[in-house]
């Protein structure tokens, strides 16, 4: 919508543009970054959690247990088993804090991605290694 707008205001159309819609695509955006960097990192967060097979999965459950606190704490919902404390800080669209749980998500799916990748890499070394054994 705010690529839109821009266009009609630099085409001319400055007066022909509701002000709501103006106001509207502004908050779009502000809100922008924040949502692509949401986006990216859960569509990150799909592809690694794919990769995990149900042998790997204790050894990311520190990870996995981390990032979904941290959803959780965004929309103020107690897990059930979660054994940390509640914060209580719901993060919204116009809040200061939403820059920083957004950093933070980001990079828990990125230590995340790291962890399977280093499971990954020493699984295929364990296989080489059984290989050469089995010969």
């Amino acid at each position: 919508l705010f690529r839109e707008i821009r266009h009609l205001k630099w085409l001319g159309f400055d007066r022909d543009v509701p002000r709501t819609l103006s106001m509207v695509s502004e908050e779009a955006f502000v809100r922008y970054p924040y949502a692509m960097a949401i986006k990216t990192a859960l569509r990150s967060y799909g592809a690694v959690r794919m990769l995990v097979t149900p042998e790997l999965e204790p050894l990311v459950k520190p990870q996995l247990v981390a990032i979904r606190e941290s959803v959780a704490e965004a929309f103020d919902v107690k897990l059930d088993g979660s054994k940390s404390i509640t914060k209580k800080r719901r993060v919204r669209w116009d809040s200061k804090e939403m820059e920083d749980w957004v950093t933070s998500l980001t990079e828990l799916v990125a230590k995340f991605e790291e962890r399977v990748e280093q499971l990954l890499r020493a699984c295929d070394k364990v296989d080489i290694a059984l290989g050469l054994l089995e010969q």
